[in-house]
């Protein structure tokens, strides 16, 4: 300790220790002329002894003594005594937000006054033009009043300066707060690295612990760069399903992609907490082409959310982290075997909690070119074996006790994943597009979505269409720029219609009627088009017929059994499963040649 009880330090006297980090100790202190209580935070004095570190010490002092903000702790002065740097701020009786969180979730109207306060106090702050760069729950103090206040400011920035005359304790930045451009030491910082920060400590709020935890503060780091967080419902599943959307966005990787300003976060933050209502319909468009050929797939065989190998980033990053004792340099992460190029990012999961799951299941399908099968659980081990056979899943449906899956094997396929939730899990099915995968086939059943998404469809974009009913302006304009509907689903009182380009599926028509459309279906046969996708929704069956499937030979089962003699029959001839529903008590099976 630089000071002891009861020493002076310049005018003020110290009264007790009240703080100490990797930088400084925070002492209560009084000044006998003004008889004012302070907070006196003393740096170390090997800080002190560096020139350059003096100077930008009281740089950055003088800045942020300008900051007149009710919700940031004021500094009153700035001097140095016997070598050590010191400032003095307002001394706020009270406790942490990281106190506080200890005795468990905040109310929810807490955590709104938190987002609101902390917000504006660093939205101000970046009108000013200046950064806090530590923005995590110990720099948030509430005073015995009641009142917030954000502490800290700037002197992240005199560490970063600093790096080479640290001490033994310092570390710059926080491993559960630091922005991943933080973490790989780029200097070109701006708001989006506080809007980082701000939403790992509001995520944290809402979902009772960090997005990243880890052994070590390297694995900390580690994930922060390059790995996606577990999405909030997964943890805490009474958080509002918008809320996922703005961690989506407030957490991304790149800083282009969060919000452009702290406070259109917070605002879009207060919406999605309180559950406001948002449009009824979304467009939702993503990628341009990706590259068909991908390196390496993962699968994770504990989650509903399946892949094979970690997907390339699509730049190496150089990277250097501050981390424990001191500087960790890239020098250092090779010599314990961590390159840059070993990092590789990993997509979302989205677990799904199937029950009446066995703890063994007989593997004995999956043998030939195609399987079905039907449980009255979830097939999550079934999926993982058919993968591990090449063979993949092409169409899945529930009748209202049984789950029934198609898989095929040797489909053009690279990867495959799928997503299970009770909304439709938009956030993530952005994730999987801009790595690379596609959707190929959405249902409803059961209470969720499942969304099967696959590499090396061959698709160069696609959009999706939700609508209360069947969007037909917005389907004639995508039919018009060149785009297909390759699946369609109903669910929840929503449609979901999936279109995309580079189907090489032709002209489409499309026919909703409450009967199957028996008579249309044999018209549209008759004039070259084949059945490409199948729906039951609505109190109605929705047919897709497209004029270019491939396809030679078609017909299809409409029956109130599942037609099992006769698909084993129609594979023998080289027909295989292409479509497959249940609806209004009635099978509907459509294979292809």
């Amino acid at each position: 300790m630089p000071f002891a009880i009861g020493e002076s330090v310049g005018p003020y006297k110290i009264i007790a220790q009240i703080g100490q980090g990797g930088m400084a100790t925070v002492f209560k202190a009084h000044h006998a002329a003004l008889d004012r209580f302070v907070a006196l935070k003393v740096l170390y004095s090997d800080l002190g002894q560096d020139p350059n570190f003096t100077t930008r010490f009281k740089r950055e002092a003088r800045v942020v003594a300008k900051l007149d903000h009710p919700n940031i702790v004021p500094v009153y002065d700035f001097a140095e005594e016997d070598g050590h740097p010191y400032l003095v701020m307002k001394l706020i009786e009270g406790e942490t937000l990281k106190e506080q969180m200890t005795r468990g979730q905040l109310p929810p109207d807490e955590i709104i006054r938190v987002a609101e306060t902390i917000g504006g106090a660093l939205g101000y702050a970046h009108k000013q033009g200046i950064l806090h760069r530590d923005v995590k729950p110990s720099n948030v103090l509430t005073g015995s009043d009641g009142h917030i206040y954000l502490a800290d400011f700037g002197l992240a920035r005199i560490a970063q300066e600093t790096s080479a005359t640290l001490t033994a304790g310092a570390v710059i930045g926080t491993p559960h707060y630091i922005s991943p451009e933080q973490a790989i030491g780029a200097k070109d910082l701006n708001e989006g690295t506080d809007i980082y920060s701000f939403g790992v400590m509001l995520y944290e709020m809402v979902v009772g612990r960090p997005p990243f935890v880890g052994d070590t503060p390297l694995s900390i780091i580690y994930n922060h760069i390059h790995k996606p967080f577990p999405m909030p419902r997964s943890i805490n599943p009474s958080v509002p399903e918008a809320v996922e959307w703005v961690f989506i966005k407030a957490l991304a990787k790149e800083r282009a992609e969060r919000y452009a300003s702290v406070d259109e976060m917070v605002a879009a933050f207060k919406s999605a907490w309180r559950e406001e209502p948002l449009p009824a319909t979304v467009v939702s468009l993503h990628r341009e082409a990706v590259p068909s050929q991908r390196e390496s797939l993962v699968r994770r065989a504990e989650s509903a959310v399946r892949a094979r190998e970690a997907i390339p980033s699509k730049t190496k990053r150089p990277w250097w982290l501050y981390v424990g004792a001191g500087v960790l340099l890239v020098a250092c992460c090779v010599a314990l075997g961590f390159a840059a190029n070993l990092f590789t990012p990993y997509l979302p999961t989205i677990t799904i909690n199937p029950t009446n799951t066995p703890t063994e299941v007989a593997m004995d399908f999956c043998n030939g070119e195609q399987t079905w099968l039907s449980r009255d659980y979830f097939p999550v081990q079934e999926i993982d074996h058919c993968w591990s056979l090449n063979h993949y899943l092409t169409d899945l449906t529930f009748s209202g006790s049984d789950w029934t899956m198609v898989t095929t094997k040797d489909v053009a396929y690279t990867d495959q994943a799928y997503l299970a939730r009770a909304d439709f899990p938009a956030a993530t099915i952005e994730d999987y597009w801009n790595n690379g995968f596609d959707i190929t086939d959405v249902y409803y059943g059961n209470g969720q979505w499942l969304v099967t998404m696959s590499a090396g469809t061959g698709f160069t974009t696609q959009s999706y269409l939700t609508d209360t009913s069947l969007p037909n302006d917005s389907i004639q304009k995508y039919w018009a720029d060149g785009y297909s509907i390759t699946s369609l689903a109903y669910g929840n009182g929503t449609w979901i219609v999936v279109m995309s380009q580079g189907a090489g599926l032709g002209v489409q028509v499309y026919f909703s009627e409450v009967e199957f459309p028996e008579g249309k279906v044999r018209q549209y046969w008759d004039a070259g088009y084949d059945i490409t996708s199948v729906a039951y929704g609505n109190a109605g069956w929705t047919v897709v017929m497209s004029q270019e499937s491939g396809f030679t030979n078609q017909y299809y089962y409409h029956k109130e059994v599942f037609p099992e003699s006769g698909i084993a029959e129609d594979w023998d001839k080289g027909f295989s499963i292409t479509n497959l529903e249940f609806g209004n008590l009635l099978w509907v099976v459509v294979l292809s040649k």
